[in-house]
């Protein structure tokens, strides 16, 4: 008799062990999906396609597992271990991009203000002088409005650097023109008067602001 219990507890502690984690391995799927629609694919698509490939194996092994009499997950919750931080490196590298992309935005904010201030306190004869392509560039920072659905409709990061790098280019540029025509004092206050505008709109140097649309 006690033989017959020892090796029925025997049984059921193999039993125990080869429990499918379905409740791990839903969740993982979920956060997987979520990553998807996210942009996470767009953003860093051979990584991706490689976790989604993982988690392909990790289904497939469970499936194997569960036709063998006495089934063991421990090599599944390993590979589930490395998705995880798979995707904790593919988050963690995404909002790497997100931060850089974001302080390349409070740049460019920061030189159109600076720049349509400046352009309105010089002197006639210099504004007149300002080349008509520099006038244009600042035209066009009146009118953000196209500039934001570029960089809305953009899938990745990169993508959106390309659109945004060069505008904050042109502004540094006409910047750096315009700043030896104003007095240093006259400058100091524009300046003042630029980072007061930006800490209204969550855009100065040291905010803290989340682009969700970006």
């Amino acid at each position: 008799m006690m033989k017959k219990w020892l090796l029925s507890g025997c049984l059921l502690t193999l039993m125990a062990c080869g429990q499918v984690p379905q409740e791990r391995i839903d969740s993982l799927k979920e956060t997987i999906a979520d990553y998807e629609e996210n942009g996470a694919g767009a953003e860093m698509p051979e990584e991706f396609r490689a976790l989604q490939e993982s988690f392909a194996e990790v289904e497939r092994s469970v499936e194997a597992e569960k036709e063998k009499m006495f089934s063991s997950y421990s090599a599944v919750e390993q590979k589930m271990a490395q998705i995880e931080k798979q995707l904790d490196d593919m988050a963690f590298t995404i909002n790497a991009r997100s931060e850089r992309f974001q302080k390349v935005y409070k740049k460019f904010a920061r030189e159109v203000s600076l720049g349509l201030l400046m352009y309105a306190s010089l002197p006639k004869d210099k504004a007149r002088s300002l080349p008509k392509e520099m006038k244009d560039d600042l035209q066009r920072a009146l009118q953000p409005a196209l500039l934001l659905r570029e960089l809305m409709k953009a899938e990745t990061y990169a993508q959106k650097h390309e659109i945004l790098d060069p505008h904050v280019e042109k502004m540094e540029k006409l910047n750096q023109t315009m700043k030896p025509w104003l007095s240093e004092q006259k400058y100091d206050e524009i300046l003042k008067k630029v980072e007061a505008q930006l800490k209204k709109t969550n855009l100065s140097d040291d905010s803290q602001i989340g682009f969700g649309a970006f």
